[in-house]
């Protein structure tokens, strides 16, 4: 795990497992990016992470790859009481990776149901199986959120449906500005066209 600008802090299966209260002084320093893949961690370890990030006052920006269901559903608890998480990436590195290391459903169930009690610009979930359920959960978060100006579910198959409820929303939602549905099936396809119609009438 690297965390710019000035700290690095390493996870691997070989190192002594990290207890939650060691994470908490370099997550505390002038960090404003923190970066890792996270196929080494524990559950327990992700939870730890996401409970050091909770009082973290300098991090801006994610991206934390790899994590699976149960660390986005960590990050998601994080996210609500963290107000200055902006940016959030928890793209699953696809090729040559475990398929349980994607956040699936529950994890896209679990952000979306933080979603409105953050201050999120940017959240990127590509390649990450979230599927028709998991879409619909983030559209209907976005209802009513207000702040999330970028979209990206890039590789995920969302299916009619998921794309249906993604439409419903951008009839409602005025913020949103950047959607990528790319390889979400011909309905997602058609959605695209729709979306870039929307903004360019506003």
């Amino acid at each position: 795990m690297i965390m710019e600008v000035t700290e690095e802090l390493f996870f691997n299966s070989e190192n002594p497992r990290v207890p939650p209260t060691t994470l908490t002084p370099p997550l505390t320093s002038i960090l404003l990016h923190l970066s890792f893949k996270g196929a080494d961690l524990t559950t327990m370890e992700k939870w730890a992470l996401a409970g050091a990030l909770m009082s973290n006052r300098t991090i801006t920006n994610l991206k934390l790859h790899d994590l699976g269901k149960e660390g986005a559903q960590a990050i998601a608890e994080m996210l609500k009481v963290n107000a200055m998480v902006t940016f959030v990436n928890l793209k699953w590195s696809i090729n040559g990776n475990d398929p349980d290391f994607a956040i699936g459903p529950d994890g896209a169930e679990a952000l979306a149901d933080a979603l409105n009690d953050t201050r999120l610009v940017t959240l990127e979930l590509c390649n990450n199986s979230i599927g028709g359920n998991g879409a619909c959960a983030i559209a209907n978060a976005l209802q009513c959120n207000t702040t999330l100006h970028t979209l990206k579910l890039a590789g995920e198959m969302i299916g009619d449906k998921g794309a249906c409820a993604i439409a419903d929303t951008l009839l409602a939602n005025e913020t949103l500005r950047e959607l990528n549905l790319l390889t979400g099936g011909h309905i997602a396809l058609l959605l695209l066209l729709f979306f870039l119609f929307v903004c360019l009438c506003h």
